[in-house]
């Protein structure tokens, strides 16, 4: 029976180079993916007080510009709310009431003389309040962060809350998709519970359809696409380079046939 033993391979220069360059391609694909499949999300650093320019997709002017709202949704069942008003005092709104003010889960802020920012989360019990805390009717406080600012007559607040809390009667839950109701209100105080001193108001339908979640900037089959393609270009300009692929050398010690 004809045996073939001994057999040693021996790669050429070339070719290992080849291979070192190969590996530092998928290096740079692989750091490519894990980049871009970081899905793009605000944090609590940016809840600063200030409205950046792309800070926030979605925004809606309320009473001829001096209420606007915008709104940023993750992909992590949370959403990020701004109110910029044109005023020095507090500053409210009322999501999903169901007749008037009543039921409506209210979110009141407003910036002290001092420059402390202060916020509750409320509930409306009433068609016409009051509007008490949610921890004093036995609820939670959902707001999971915030910050404000107040300047040139305006005041922002931003904060954030789960789409979906766990106080199921006093939180009423934001739709990605569609229309709600909300109540909107400020005044030329800090104290919210004044009802007479130049108080704005009103009810419109927050239009949450198409609004943007951030969410992945590509779709897992998208960056694996592009993987393979830098890679196979790489590839390609390195054989080129050489003007014909690598050889590969071989040393066989052959015993018997």
């Amino acid at each position: 029976m004809n045996k073939l033993h001994g057999t040693k391979l021996r790669i050429n220069t070339n070719y290992r180079q080849m291979l070192h360059f190969l590996v530092f391609m998928l290096m740079i694909t692989s750091t490519v993916v894990s980049i871009q499949a970081t899905p793009n999300k605000l944090s609590e650093s940016v809840l600063d007080g200030v409205i950046n320019h792309g800070e926030y997709s979605n925004k809606q002017s309320i009473d001829e510009d001096n209420f606007i709202l915008h709104w940023q949704a993750t992909d992590e069942n949370t959403i990020f709310i701004a109110m910029e008003v044109q005023t020095t005092g507090w500053v409210a709104i009322g999501i999903d009431p169901s007749v008037r003010m009543k039921d409506a889960d209210m979110y009141f802020g407003w910036i002290s003389s001092n420059g402390t920012v202060s916020m509750i989360d409320a509930f409306s019990i009433g068609d016409y309040g009051p509007h008490p805390p949610d921890t004093e009717l036995g609820g939670q406080d959902n707001i999971l962060a915030f910050n404000g600012s107040e300047s040139d007559q305006t005041t922002i607040i931003e904060f954030e809350r789960n789409i979906v809390t766990s106080d199921t009667d006093y939180d009423n839950t934001i739709p990605l998709v569609g229309e709600i109701t909300i109540i909107w209100a400020y005044g030329t105080t800090d104290n919210f519970l004044d009802q007479h001193a130049g108080v704005s108001r009103g009810t419109i339908f927050w239009n949450l359809k198409g609004a943007s979640i951030l969410k992945y900037d590509f779709s897992q089959a998208f960056i694996l696409a592009l993987a393979f393609f830098v890679t196979l270009t790489g590839l390609l300009i390195y054989v080129d380079s050489k003007g014909r692929p690598p050889k590969t050398d071989y040393d066989l010690k052959t015993g018997d046939l």
